[in-house]
């Protein structure tokens, strides 16, 4: 959390320097933009990245593929383990999670499999 209130802190900082802040109005009084933030203290400024952060990453490995014995949910043909006849393939089936982008790994794959 505190890595986020420095970077916040650094934002703002640069938000105040030249060349940018010519172009910034630091006079409008909009709750919703935030313009005093550089007057509250970092527990403020916690509060509100604990309310406006959010995730872009694309979720992945919640149906990991793997040995049901190692706590996997679909085999190595997309079966699901204990339900005949469902499929999964979309990229909740990496066995952990990646540094790349999902859909370019996805696409890659299915290239493999069906080329």
């Amino acid at each position: 959390m505190w890595k986020l209130v420095r970077g916040v802190r650094v934002l703002l900082r640069i938000a105040h320097a030249e060349p940018l802040a010519a172009h910034l109005d630091h006079t409008s009084t909009r709750q919703d933009l935030d313009h005093q933030l550089h007057l509250k203290s970092d527990v403020e400024i916690a509060e509100l990245v604990k309310d406006r952060v959010q995730t872009v990453y694309h979720p992945t490995s919640t149906c990991r593929m793997a040995p049901r014995e190692e706590g996997g949910v679909v085999d190595a043909k997309l079966r699901v383990y204990g339900i005949r006849g469902l499929r999964v393939c979309d990229a909740s089936i990496f066995p952990s999670i990646i540094s790349g982008h999902t859909v370019r790994i996805m696409s890659i794959s299915l290239h493999v499999k069906y080329s």
